[in-house]
């Protein structure tokens, strides 16, 4: 592939050419951060699998909704958006390690705009 054509002596290339999260291949079209469909989907499906199949999002009025990671991490989460989503069932509280807290929940503060 030739990518003199996209070069202009400064920075501009960096700006085009980027490489892929998963594989780490140089591409030039695709997705922010994979080359692929198929390296998309492994990258979401490692991430889901690092922080679980769904988030605490706290909307401006205090409630609690259960939003998939998947969905986030595809299609983004907006303020309007929450209401589709269930109410958070309370768990068990965070567990203590020494030096360390660690919870199976992650909290999302989220805030109206306007």
């Amino acid at each position: 592939m030739v990518l003199s054509k996209f070069y202009d002596g400064g920075d501009m290339l960096q700006d085009i050419l980027r490489f892929c999260a998963v594989c780490g291949k140089p591409y030039v079209n695709g997705r922010l951060y994979t080359c692929s469909e198929g390296c998309h989907h492994k990258l979401v499906d490692e991430l889901v699998k690092e922080f679980g199949e769904s988030k605490k999002v706290v909307d401006a009025e205090g409630t609690a909704h259960q939003v998939p990671t998947r969905e986030i991490l595809e299609r983004g989460l907006k303020y309007e958006d929450l209401k589709k989503y269930p109410k958070w069932e309370e768990e068990s509280p965070v567990h203590m390690t020494p030096n360390r807290q660690v919870s199976k929940t992650t909290v999302i503060e989220y805030e109206r705009d306007g």
